[in-house]
């Protein structure tokens, strides 16, 4: 790059500079444009530099306060400062700067020793070039203290492997080359030779992007007094860092503490010249001794006159700046160009926002939202393959363990005590025990699923819970106390119908009364997993992702949706509590022998594995001839299987069902111990386990009925309701769907001017980079430009796109109506309390209060409170007469069984150990499964 081009580049490339540094710093944008940093050891005239570069005295380590940080020196040319002024920091004149940079330092010094974090000084000047010098503390070399060492190195290398800086090694020009201790420590740090934690790659390019000047070289003409040694000693450092230039401290030893401020300030402004005038001299001086014998010395190396002097290396650090800028250039401009579209995104979305202001338009995204919400519902439960790519079970799925514990952590979940419960712990450990079906539990409990498979899953472990569950033996006192003498007739007698009847109902009780109200909150539970769901996956779409900050809206459908699945729940529980009430208060005697009749009724030619199953010791005669391995004879019997058993009894006719069992209870008991007979104790324990089988399948239907197949149809039409939610949309006025939309307008034009701002910063520095990149490869675009114009053009540039924009805006202001939002007076009548209550009608109060809350911690408050209140209600609504919530925590035998299990340090619930010998295939045995567990061991407030 020749000379004569500088001055027209460097202005533009000032201008494009000062720009990127503007929207770096504005804006927070990793366009940086290259930096220059100072690195060296101690004493080798850095600071004498950098103040060359400053053009006043300012040199705090005079003082022996040491470097704790890095110093940015940011120089701005500024045409109307006339003389140098400190911008920042700000009230510190040139003359205090010194003074209050080193008290920085000690600050630093004290608070953390040293620090990465640069301070920076900014100053301006008509002198200056626009540009930025970071001074760096001094490398330490020898026997210094090696934890100081160790920090400067940690904050050397932090800049020197940094591919936005230009490096400036200062050495000094009178050290043996073999001692440069300062390029050898910056060689290693750059390569990564040596490693201080910087989590920067190597920069093992950093030779093309590093000069060295050869510092203090008013010594070197004092110790080189021919030319031979001065050439050789020039020519031995040029070999050893190619890119180098010579640079005096101060010639005439001159000692700048004891001379003034002002005085120093005109010594800095004169020394290019002093400096210039003394190595001219010297250079005179070693020519006379050429060619003269005896010695013959060479004459001074021309060649070598360029590479010295103070204005030398100012120049040539800015050129090597500006090289590093215009080959930054293209990256820098990219990165612009990258950055512009984000800016002109993000206004375009805040000007879908504004124009989304329109009540019309937002009660239409509300409809729309709320028919895809009721449709991908229904298809989330049914689990579609229409939605599956949006919902994948590896994602959504849920193991039953994950199911308990989101339970467990579900703020709704109610603190229930249920005997028969068993956690997903507790039913592993069943399955392990259970040789026959345990893998299918254990593959239930583990199966990741979507939806209402939710729902068939925990409908068969209830099942397992309530038909493995081993209800108490009664004791004598109670038996005695159940068969009431005269209890429907004028017998003395002991009543062992009676007795009968009421353990039953007992039973029964105890089992269900608790579990019923689990299972409905476990339903509940599922349900508001799948609106969760189902609203995180709409809101991430790009059609209803603006309706995230919708609070009200949002808050409505969410109410809307409880109600509705409320309804389906109090309709299960309803026909449970009566098919309950009917299976506890009737005792149909003769079930078993019904249902064995019936299953007998049942063909054996169904292919099913159960009737191929063998009965061990039962024979029928073998038809074909089979030959026995052991004995080697023809076998005339086998093992029969089921289906024969069931192939050879006479299929029973429905006149046995009409005429009964024949089997109802004596009345017989040992009057002498109060026992009774075996077969009575016998057909109670029978009857419960049938009764118990029956209503499990009638509960299970009912929540299928009415909640299960319902949810799968959510999207279908319902009923007009004038109270639903799309009926309230679209019967609101335009006032009522602005508050509910929460239109935070002030916001919104806030962000469309902060991103207007933007996109007219970047396009004008844009064009900048343009400018520079079109001059450096000679293209004529803008070629012949001046620096003055090619900064209007700049500028121009940068109102169109802003005209562009402010158009775009007017347009949607003109569209709207902005008399609905004005109309105050309107709104703060709406606002009035009095008008906000109707004691008449408890959810009209309800959607009243969230169309106002545009808060969302109010809003979850308020939803929260009402789903306590309804929850509470809800699992009371699942008691009969004489159930109690805290029947199992008041029973004697689960008290103790939960103090057996008590923690004695801190008194928590501890899982008791589960036994059970329980098998699916024979329910009728004996089992002991285990105590009574919480089925919410934790209750989130």
């Amino acid at each position: 790059m020749e000379d004569s081009s500088l001055g027209v580049m460097d202005k533009t490339a000032f201008a494009a500079y000062r720009s990127l540094r503007q929207i770096a710093d504005e804006y927070k944008l990793d366009v940086d444009p290259p930096r220059i940093v100072f690195v060296g050891e101690t004493s080798t005239g850095k600071s004498m530099l950098v103040q060359n570069f400053l053009g006043f005295p300012c040199t705090f380590t005079n003082d022996g306060i040491a470097t704790r940080c890095p110093v940015a020196y940011q120089l701005r040319y500024n045409p109307d400062a006339l003389t140098r002024r400190v911008v920042k920091p700000e009230g510190v004149t040139t003359k205090e700067l010194a003074k209050h940079i080193g008290l920085h330092m000690k600050k630093v010094e004290v608070e953390s020793q040293f620090s990465t974090v640069p301070y920076e000084v900014e100053i301006e000047s008509n002198t200056y070039p626009d540009m930025e010098i970071l001074d760096v503390p001094g490398l330490v070399a020898g026997q210094g203290d090696p934890n100081v060492r160790d920090a400067v190195e940690k904050i050397t290398e932090f800049y020197v492997r940094n591919p936005k800086f230009v490096i400036v090694l200062l050495v000094d020009a009178n050290q043996e080359l073999a001692n440069y201790y300062g390029g050898r420590t910056v060689a290693d740090l750059c390569t990564g030779a040596l490693n201080k934690g910087s989590k920067l790659p190597p920069r093992l390019d950093y030779k093309d992007h590093m000069c060295t000047i050869q510092t203090k070289f008013d010594m070197f003409t004092r110790n080189n007094l021919n030319g031979s040694r001065a050439n050789r000693g020039i020519s031995e450092r040029l070999a050893s860092q190619s890119d180098t230039y010579f640079v005096s401290m101060i010639p005439d030893a001159r000692v700048m503490g004891d001379e003034s401020f002002k005085s120093n300030e005109q010594y800095m402004s004169d020394l290019p010249r002093l400096e210039e005038e003394y190595v001219n001299q010297w250079i005179r001086e070693i020519n006379l001794k050429a060619n003269k014998a005896p010695s013959f010395y060479e004459e001074f190396n021309r060649r070598y006159r360029s590479l010295i002097g103070i204005n030398v290396v100012r120049q040539h650090i800015q050129k090597r700046w500006l090289k590093a800028f215009y080959q930054a250039a293209p990256v820098l401009n990219a990165t612009l160009g990258q950055q512009l579209i984000h800016a002109n995104q993000k206004y375009e979305a805040a000007l879908n926002e504004y124009k989304l202001a329109d009540p019309a338009l937002i009660r239409k995204s509300y409809l729309v939202y709320l028919a895809d919400f009721q449709k991908t519902l229904g298809q989330y439960a049914a689990y579609k393959a229409e939605i599956d790519y949006f919902f994948p079970t590896q994602k959504y799925g849920s193991t039953y363990a994950e199911i308990e514990n989101g339970y467990r952590n579900w703020p709704r979940c109610q603190q229930l005590v249920w005997r028969a419960h068993l956690t997903d712990t507790q039913l592993k450990v069943n399955a392990n025990i259970d040789d026959v079906d345990g893998q299918n539990l254990i593959d239930t409990l583990d199966s990741k699923c979507v939806g209402a498979s939710q729902f068939s899953r925990l409908h068969k472990l209830f099942a397992y819970m309530v038909l493995s569950h081993k209800p108490e033996e009664l004791t004598r006192d109670e038996i005695v106390s159940y068969e009431t003498h005269l209890y429907g007739g004028s017998s003395t007698c002991p009543n062992t119908e009676k007795l009968i009847r009421d353990v039953l109902f007992r039973r029964m009780r105890h089992t269900f009364a608790i579990g019923i109200p689990w299972f409905t909150q476990m339903h509940t539970y599922l349900l508001d997993k799948f609106r969760e769901d189902v609203t995180r996956h709409l809101l991430s779409q790009t059609q209803h992702a603006h309706l995230a900050k919708h609070t009200a809206f949002l808050s409505l459908v969410e109410l809307d949706y409880h109600r509705e699945v409320r309804t389906m729940l109090s309709k299960a529980v309803e026909a449970v509590r009566h098919a309950r009430l009917s299976c506890s208060s009737y005792i149909q005697y003769d079930i078993t022998a019904w249902i064995k009749r019936l299953t007998f009724r049942i063909p054996s030619e169904i292919q099913h594995g159960f009737y191929a199953q063998v009965l061990p010791n039962v024979f029928v005669k073998n038809i074909t001839s089979t030959t026995n391995r052991s004995s080697g004879q023809t076998d005339l019997y086998r093992e029969a299987t089921i289906g024969e058993i069931f192939a050879s009894i006479k299929k029973p006719s429905l006149l046995d069902f009409i005429s009964g069992s024949d089997s109802y209870l004596t009345s017989k008991r040992d009057s002498n111990t109060g026992s009774h007979h075996d077969s009575a104790r016998k057909t109670a324990q029978e009857i419960y386990e049938v009764t118990c089988g029956r209503l499990v399948n009638d509960i299970v239907s009912h929540f299928n009925s009415n909640v299960a197949i319902k949810v799968v149809h959510f999207n279908e039409a319902k009923s007009f309701s004038p109270r639903s939610i799309a009926n309230q949309l679209s019967h609101a006025t335009d006032i009522d769907i602005a508050r509910m939309a929460n239109l935070e307008l002030e916001k919104i034009l806030t962000a469309l001017d902060y991103w207007k701002q933007q996109i007219s910063d970047l396009t004008e520095t844009s064009v900048l980079l343009d400018g520079l990149a079109q001059q450096l490869v000679g293209e004529n675009t803008n070629n012949d430009m001046k620096p003055d114009d090619l900064k209007e053009y700049a500028k121009k540039s940068a109102q169109i796109s802003v005209d562009l924009l402010d158009s775009q805006r007017q347009r949607i202001i003109k569209s709207l109506n902005r008399s609905l939002l004005a109309d105050s007076e309107s709104q703060a009548d709406s606002n009035d309390p009095k008008n906000m209550i109707d004691d008449t009608n408890e959810e009209v109060n309800e959607d009243r209060f969230l169309l106002r809350t545009a808060d969302r911690m109010t809003s979850e408050t308020f939803l929260r409170n009402i789903y306590q209140v309804h929850d509470r209600k809800d699992v009371r609504a699942c008691l009969l007469e004489g159930d109690d919530l805290e029947q199992d925590i008041n029973e004697p035998r689960f008290k103790s069984s939960v103090s057996s299990n008590m923690n004695e340090a801190d008194g928590t619930l501890q899982e008791p150990e589960v036994r059970s010998t329980y098998r699916n295939t024979d329910l009728g045995k004996d089992r002991n499964i285990g105590n009574v567990l919480e089925s919410c061991q934790t209750c989130k407030n």
